[in-house]
């Protein structure tokens, strides 16, 4: 279960605690609205990722105004030569992972048609 998407300075301050203690917290507001996580053996385990940390992406996205991605997307997913183009910002769903995955796969194909 995913128990705490967050974004801006709560993602910061979040992402600044130590594991444990992050957990903790996540764990401390999601047991307002689900009490029994808080019983013995009801949650296993908890994992964190904080993209502002992971030294791959930076916490990079992009951000775009409403509808400019329809007027770029042509553009932006166009190979140049044989070089294919896939992130999420080359996506449907930009700042998200399934934008990334999605991007992928459309290049991907891309190339196995040009091949």
């Amino acid at each position: 279960m995913l128990a705490s998407y967050t974004w801006g300075s709560q993602a910061r301050h979040l992402g600044n605690l130590p594991p444990k203690k992050r957990h903790a917290v996540v764990q401390q507001a999601l047991g307002l609205i689900h009490p029994q996580i808080n019983q013995e053996g009801v949650l296993r385990r908890m994992e964190s990722w904080y993209w502002d940390k992971h030294p791959w992406s930076l916490a990079g996205f992009t951000f775009m105004k409403p509808y400019q991605q329809l007027g770029l997307y042509k553009d932006v997913v166009a190979p140049e030569g044989r070089i294919y183009f896939a992130r999420e910002h080359t996506s449907t769903q930009s700042a998200w992972i399934e934008g990334a995955v999605e991007s992928s796969l459309r290049a991907v194909k891309e190339m196995l048609v040009a091949g």
